[in-house]
This record gives structure tokens, sequence and C-alpha cells, in this order.
């Protein structure tokens, strides 16, 4: 099945006058989901009473319609009788001010962020509130599923720069946590170079600065957000056990978010439900971005359904800004978001969301998996921020994205056993990454922006050579990722690698891997002291190099790598290398010292970068990056490749017939040839899904091309496969 649908209600948005019609007519368009978000405080005015009337109402009008809905549970929009009985449990940052519930972009009602789950009350009242929803609708017929939180992460951290929580049950809860994680004060004492004489006198830390201090205050952070997940799930599924339960993570999943400002972990996450998924709002980040997200989400869904959970469906949209990204306001220099984060947004133009465009993003998560997509959001907002992103008129008439969205939903259902049917082919190459760099360089600069550059950057080098990749753990923390599946590995900046890990990624490169990682990898040991030899545990004979020299270089001062006669754009480090016996050199800086180092060992290769290249990569695309990667990955398969790097080609495997997806993802009309290894000498049958439009195709050496002209964001849906 394939489930296409749309975010529609949140308290109190749409007015009840609108829903009888809005139902008729987005079941009309194709839309056979709906989600609610179930605000707390709206259905709670006064303690020990629920009022569900309205709710079910809407309920009742979905299920006359045919309409299944999914109910997003919403803990974080905290009555105000439970503010007034429990201030202790309001949020508290670490300087001891308070984050008093209010109404912000993503809860127009009030009541964000709620309260402060350490202290029990709280966490009994929030299991009473999902108790007696579930309860009331359970047997309803509109019920899909259940979600137990929006986009799990640290609140209230999505709203400003400050960290939570320090109020005294959580730093009570910090001071167990500890006891039990290290047994005894000598033990803690050795790990955080300190003198304690009891586990109560230790205090989170509240300044960056000392590295083992914030692994384990935002460690036990996370294992938080995750048991309070444990928590409702166990709640929902306790009174309901026939609906599935599904969570969703902010757009761009753990693997491009500061883990340790927002906590997402998805395969700790996508561990405790039956379906797993991550959000998109592509218009305002670089296409490829959420590319990379939807690999995040199906790999850490490891086997399970994901969807593109939340998809932006029209034009971005705060405050009185329309269409425009948040641009830095021309008189006073402020921005709409400043009233949700402590931090101005530049201004740029993000273009149109045409209904071309909303197509091409709807298919492009199909052609990576996807069983589901919901669009963000039905109507245009009317209340709060958060103003736009709609699929109709202001007026609640449909807009031309809606048409699009029922042809996308015509074409799924009219070829729905081969779409539905569909998988991915095994990946040959993949990004591997431990989210604990992300909490080392924070504590180290004051953000993770290195790190996850470094990962948006291999991945867009890879998205523009058309080679599709897995994301898989460096750690074993929480999965143990099969490395032996991939032929080539890349390895993003990791300033911090276990003795496990290296001992993991040499496994790989003897079994016959190849391995690439970006410098000053491994320059801290299991313990957090710098290591002496750089890379350290032991990578320093894997990689054949060690550190001679580094500097951290302005980007317009670094110079530049030459590999072969290429000439590749780098950044941040230049780490001088010393060769060790056997290795050899295959790169230089610009200078003239030696910058890359290949090393055989056993059946495979392990290739030492002194330097961060794809962190440049992330910034500005370098076309002869781009050649190297294909001299790296020489033996690996494409499953399909155009000669356009910004037009994306994805393959999915039905039996003897392949879904090859053609996807332009420039706001320009491009001319395209897009190949596809034949698989034999006979000529194929060739069926475009979503225009009829026929292709001109060539077969020639075993690779069928078909030449194609595409509009702005247009899209093609190929059916390939042998003739009748």
């Amino acid at each position: 099945m394939i489930y296409v649908g749309t975010q529609y209600f949140r308290a109190p948005t749409p007015a009840e006058a609108n829903w009888e019609n809005d139902v008729r007519q987005a079941r009309a368009y194709g839309l056979d989901y709906f989600r609610f978000w179930l605000m707390w405080n709206w259905y709670s005015r006064h303690e020990g009473a629920y009022d569900f009337s309205s709710l079910e109402r809407l309920l009742d009008i979905c299920a006359r319609h045919g309409m299944k809905v999914l109910m997003l549970v919403n803990l974080e929009s905290v009555p105000a009788w439970l503010v007034k009985k429990h201030p202790e449990a309001v949020y508290r940052d670490a300087k001891g001010g308070l984050y008093m519930p209010e109404s912000v972009g993503n809860t127009p009602a009030g009541g964000f962020p709620g309260l402060c789950f350490h202290n029990d009350a709280i966490r009994e009242h929030g299991r009473d509130y999902i108790a007696n929803l579930v309860r009331a609708f359970k047997d309803h017929p509109a019920i899909e599923c259940w979600e137990p939180h929006n986009e799990p992460m640290f609140e209230p951290g999505r709203y400003n720069d400050h960290f939570y929580c320090y109020c005294d049950a959580t730093v009570l809860a910090f001071q167990a946590w500890m006891r039990a994680r290290y047994g005894s004060i000598e033990a803690l004492n050795a790990a955080w170079r300190r003198n304690y004489g009891a586990f109560d006198e230790v205090q989170p830390p509240r300044r960056r600065g000392m590295y083992n201090d914030w692994l384990d205050w935002r460690t036990f952070a996370l294992e938080t957000l995750v048991s309070t997940l444990e928590w409702r799930i166990e709640t929902i599924r306790e009174n309901d056990p026939d609906h599935y339960v599904m969570i969703h993570t902010r757009g761009g999943s753990g693997v491009t978010r500061n883990l340790a400002k927002e906590g997402i972990d998805d395969y700790r996450m996508a561990a405790l439900v039956d379906k797993y998924g991550t959000a998109a709002f592509p218009q305002c980040g670089p296409e490829h971005e959420y590319f990379i997200a939807m690999a995040g989400a199906r790999c850490a869904a490891r086997g399970k359904e994901f969807w593109m959970a939340e998809l932006q469906a029209g034009p971005y949209g705060m405050g009185v800004h329309r269409n425009d990204a948040e641009p830095v306001c021309e008189f006073c220099g402020s921005s709409t978001m400043e009233a949700t984060i402590d931090k101005k947004v530049g201004a740029f133009d993000p273009g149109e969301v045409t209904p071309e465009r909303l197509a091409m993003w709807s298919w492009s998560g199909i052609a990576q998996g996807a069983k589901g997509v919901l669009y963000w959001q039905y109507r245009n907002e009317s209340f709060g921020l958060e103003y736009g992103f709609g699929l109709t008129n202001l007026d609640g008439t449909p807009h031309a994205r809606l048409e699009v969205v029922k042809s996308f939903h015509d074409t799924i259902r009219a070829n729905e056993k081969l779409i539905d049917g569909a998988t991915l082919p095994r990946n040959e190459v993949a990004i591997a990454w431990d989210p604990v760099n992300d909490i080392v360089n924070w504590t180290a600069v004051g953000c993770a922006d290195a790190v996850k550059n470094s990962i948006k950057g291999m991945h867009k080098a890879l998205w523009h050579a058309d080679y599709p990749i897995d994301i898989v753990r460096l750690d074993t923390d929480v999965v143990d990722d099969d490395f032996p599946a991939y032929k080539v590995i890349y390895l993003p900046f990791s300033p911090r690698i276990t003795a496990g890990s290296a001992r993991k990624l040499a496994a790989f490169v003897r079994k016959g891997g190849t391995l690439v990682a970006e410098g000053s990898s491994a320059q801290f040991d299991d313990t957090m002291a710098v290591s002496p030899v750089v890379p350290g545990n032991g990578l320093d004979v894997l990689f054949g190099c060690r550190r001679a020299d580094v500097r951290t270089m302005h980007h317009e001062l670094i110079p530049s790598l030459r590999i072969g006669a290429l000439k590749i754009c780098t950044r941040m480090h230049k780490e001088v290398l010393a060769p060790l016996k056997g290795a050899r050199v295959i790169g230089t800086f610009a200078t003239g010292e030696p910058a890359v180092v290949e090393n055989k060992t056993g059946a495979g290769r392990a290739v030492y970068i002194g330097s961060n290249p794809f962190i440049a990569y992330a910034g500005t695309a370098d076309p002869s990056l781009v050649k190297w990667i294909h001299q790296v990955n020489k033996g690996v398969a494409r499953h399909a490749w155009t000669n356009v790097p910004d037009v994306i080609a994805r393959v999915l495997v039905n039996g003897t017939t392949r879904l090859v997806f053609l996807m332009n993802t420039l706001a320009k009309p491009v001319s395209v040839t897009l190949s596809v290894p034949a698989g034999g000498r006979a000529r194929p049958a060739v069926r475009e899904l979503t225009s009829g439009a026929r292709a001109r195709i060539a077969l020639a050496g075993g690779t069928l091309s078909i030449r194609e002209r595409l509009g702005p964001y247009g899209t093609r849906v190929y059916a390939v496969g042998p003739r009748a």
C-alpha cells in the first residue's frame, strides 16, 4: 500500500464550518489520509475532565467520506491548570531562566513546550491524557494509527539556542543516572578527571568546554527522550493493541541535525515503533538535503516501512512573510523567526513551489523506497506564525498543487501493484557516521556544522555522481551495521572514533572494502584525551600515515589539493601527512606537502585525506571532486545515471521490471540523457507512467539511453522491462 495524505487539523484550525467540505474535496482529489494534532490543552480545560466532542464530530465526518486519520498525540501543549499547579516543573535553562508555556509557531493555541517530564506528576498527567484519548477513539472507524510525539527532540530547544532542563527533578535524575552508569564515585572521577566525594555533588555542565561532561549530559538527555517515547507508546498500546504506532522526525532526520542540541537518534526511535518517517521542507534548503534525510530515515528503519511523513505542500510562510524563506527585514534587520529562535536568518531566494516542483518532491520519496507521502498541509494555516504551506487557495478552493497531488495519487493507484511491490536494489556505497561527534564538535566550538557539512558534502558529491547511498552507524551503541555489504565506505570528519569502531573499519578494509576518510579523524581516544598519534586507535596503521603537522585555515587561505591532474578545492584543515612504510602518497597540497595517502591492507585499501574537501563541497560543488569519486568508486555499480549533475536518476526493482525515476531538481528546463544498464542485448519495453509521453530511446553497448527535454522541476517515471 502506498499512502497519500496530508496534515489537516491542529487546534484551533481549520474552523468547524469548513470540515465537511474540506474532507469531501480532499477525498475527491486523491487524499486518503489526514493527520490530526491532538493538543492536550485543547481537550483538557479543567483537571480530571476531557472534552473530545469536537474531535468526535470531525472523525465522524472523516468516516462518512472514507478518510482515515493518523492521530498525533501532542503533550507539548500543556493545559494552563497544570502549569498553575506545578510551577516547579517549568523548563529551566542553564542560567536558571524559565521557559513559561506559551504560543509559538507550531502550537498557536498555547502550552508549548509543556512541562518537564522528570517531574512524576507531569508524567502521570500526560499518561492519563493519552489513555483517555486512546480509549475514547480506539474503535472509531476513521482511525488509521497513532503517533506519540511530533518530531521527538530535546524540547524546548527547537525554538531557541538554550539547553534544558536544569530543574531540580532533572538534576536529581541525572545524578541517579550517573550512579547507575559508573557504579562508584571513583569511576566517575577517573572518567571526568574530578575529585567528587559523592554523586549528589555532581552537577550537569552549564558551559561548553569539557568533553566527557557533555557526552554524559547529552547521552542522559537522549536516553530520557527515548524513555519518554517508551511510556507514551506503552500507554497507547495498552489501550489500543490493534492500530499501529509510527514516529516521524524533524526535517533532515538525525543525520543532518545536531544531536547535541536536538537529540534526534533515528535508530533508537525507529526501533520503538511499527513505521518510521521524516519531514522534508525542501524549498528553503538545497534539493539534495531531503534526499539524504530520506536515506537516513530509510536506513534507520532497518527494513520497517518508512514514509515521507511531512512534505512541504505550498510556499514557505511565517508571519507576514510568504514564499521568501524568512528574509531579514529590509527596514530593521529583524526576522519573524526571531520570535521563535535566537538567531537571524539571512535572505535568499528559495524559488516558487510550483505544481511541477511539488510533483518532483513527491516522486523523490517514492524513488527512495518510501511507502507514504504525507503533505504539510491541506489548508493554509490561518492562525499564528506558520502562515502558508497549503495545497488549497486561502479560501479552501483547490490550487493547482492539489491537482498535482490528484495526478500523483491516480498514477500510483493505476500502477499500485508495480510501485508498491518495487524495492531498492542493493547499494554498494555507504556513509558511516557516529552521532557522538556532534557532541564533541559542539563542546569544542558551539556547533556541529563541520561534522554535518562533511556528511552533507559527501552525500551531495555522490548524489551528483548518481551513486545512491546508505547511511550506516560507525558506532555500535544502537545497531551493528554490516560494513562488508558495501564496496566503498566514506567516513566524514570524525574527531572521535572508538577503538571498537576502528577495529570494525580495519576488518572491512582487510575483507576487500575501500575506505575514504576526511582529515583529523580519531584525534581523541576513547577517554576523550588527545591521541598522541593522529589518526588514533590504530587507524594510522590502517591508513598508512600519521599527522606531521596541522593547521585550521580560513577557506580563502587553505591551499587546494592536487590528485593526479585534478585540482580539488578543500576547507578547514591543512593536515600534512607522514606516510608509513608501504603506503603511497597520491595527493599533495598545492604547496607541495603530502595530503592524500593510500594504503593497501589485506584485500582492500584505505585512503586518508589530510583535509576536508567534502566540507568545501557542501557549500560549492567542485566537478574535480566528483571526477575523483568516480576513480575511487571504480567497480561500483550505478543503477542509472544522467549527464547533468542536478538531474537525478533513481531505480526501484519489481521482478524483471525496473522503475526508473528521472528528476530535474533545477528551476530551469534541461536536455538530459538518462542511462540505464540494459541487462542484455534485447531492446526492453519502456513505458512512462506520469504523462504517457513517448521517450527517445537508444540501445548501445549494453546501455539503454533515454533522451528527454525536462521542464523546470520536471519528472519522469519509466517502467523498463522485457517485451511481452
